[in-house]
């Protein structure tokens, strides 16, 4: 999961790496995140889930009090169909999941891509933060450790500060 998510920030040229994503000056780690989160919830064994099974996780978080306290200045985000884009993707009109990214771990990376501050790395400390706030929150302490593990594996910076209470600045 994750390995089609957030790719927006693509640049001309550069190297290809072994997934077939180019490296990007602009997003160094994009390409470890993916790899990390592939760690935790490989694509061969992670669910499937309908738009409106999605759309309902997708209220579930929103709802929560973790979240509005974390994310106070949030809006409502939007779940669409993302049939006919190149990649899944979260932005500030919401969240675009194509077909094959429809699981649970895809949704909560691009919540976090939707939640970061505008302006900051795509996948860079405080992204990885924030994803492993959400991460830690949706699905226990035990994946956002096992999540933390990876990163640390694949040589992704997280801010920690951020990874434990959630709030930017």
């Amino acid at each position: 999961g994750g390995g089609d998510a957030g790719a927006q920030a693509g640049g001309e040229g550069g190297q290809v790496s072994k997934s077939g994503q180019k490296h990007d000056p602009l997003d160094p780690q994009r390409e470890q995140v993916y790899e990390a989160e592939s760690d935790v919830w490989p694509a061969e064994e992670a669910d499937m889930l309908t738009l409106e099974e999605l759309r309902w996780q997708l209220e579930e978080i929103q709802g929560s009090a973790w979240f509005k306290k974390a994310f106070p200045r949030a809006k409502r985000i939007p779940l669409m169909d993302g049939r006919g884009d190149q990649y899944s993707r979260g932005g500030p009109d919401g969240i675009h999941l194509i077909k094959r990214s429809r699981h649970i771990d895809v949704l909560i990376h691009e919540v976090a891509h939707v939640v970061a501050p505008v302006g900051v790395e795509w996948h860079g400390s405080l992204y990885c933060g924030i994803e492993l706030y959400i991460v830690g929150k949706y699905f226990g302490s035990k994946t956002k450790v096992e999540l933390r593990r990876a990163f640390r594996r694949r040589g992704v910076r997280h801010d920690p500060r951020v990874a434990r209470y959630g709030r930017v600045a």
